[in-house]
């Protein structure tokens, strides 16, 4: 499997990971030993490889409880059960990006196997006719955040952004310029909540 991905990470095809995040939110429950569990059955899908930086922001993420709150209210959990998530699950994944992030920006000759041990479990592929048949799209259908991440951090490392910055507004990383949704001048994801929040802090320190 780690062979197709990579392959698949270097020709740019599309990938796609459901996550599912409950609509009522998240809670920690530490009568269980501190996990991080959904607060109903109550799901919605996200594609979170429309994020293509998201294990960037992860890196840096505020891991205290209220962090892990809004992280998971916005994106989901790891684990796929009733459990949820040990919370120290989160510091693990957390070392490992920010690690293999550090080593990459060294321009390291030996990278840690980052897709080695992705299994059925975590990706499949998928061939999707089109137009006259001759042609297809491959998917790479992702099914847990941990994987969603690893891909991303692969296709990062692959084909870096020309430009990446740090949104004002709520903290996320966002590729800008020529190839993305933003312009090489812009200061923000693009949320309108974000948007609006860096010209409040402007106005604020004009006196405004």
């Amino acid at each position: 499997m780690r062979q197709k991905v990579d392959n698949l990470v270097l020709n740019n095809v599309r990938a796609y990971c459901s996550q599912l995040v409950c609509s009522d939110g998240y809670q920690i429950d530490e009568l269980v030993g501190g996990r991080v569990r959904p607060k109903s059955n109550s799901f919605e899908p996200i594609n979170v490889m429309s994020d293509p930086l998201l294990f960037m922001s992860f890196a840096e993420w505020d891991l205290h409880n209220r962090g892990v709150l809004a992280f998971a209210n916005r994106f989901g959990i790891f684990g796929r059960d009733e459990n949820g998530d040990d919370l120290r699950e989160w510091t693990r994944q957390q070392e490992y990006i920010s690690n293999i992030i550090a080593i990459a920006k060294q321009r390291a000759p030996e990278l840690p196997p980052i897709l080695e041990g992705l299994s059925d479990k975590d990706v499949s592929l998928s061939l999707t006719p089109q137009g006259d048949k001759s042609r297809g799209e491959i998917t790479l259908q992702i099914y847990n955040l941990s994987a969603a991440m690893r891909v991303q951090m692969a296709s990062w490392i692959v084909s870096p952004p020309e430009r990446i910055i740090k949104c004002g507004g709520c903290d996320r990383f966002v590729s800008v310029g020529p190839g993305t949704r933003h312009q090489i001048t812009a200061e923000s994801c693009g949320d309108r909540r974000c948007i609006n929040r860096i010209g409040h802090q402007k106005r604020k320190l004009k006196g405004i």
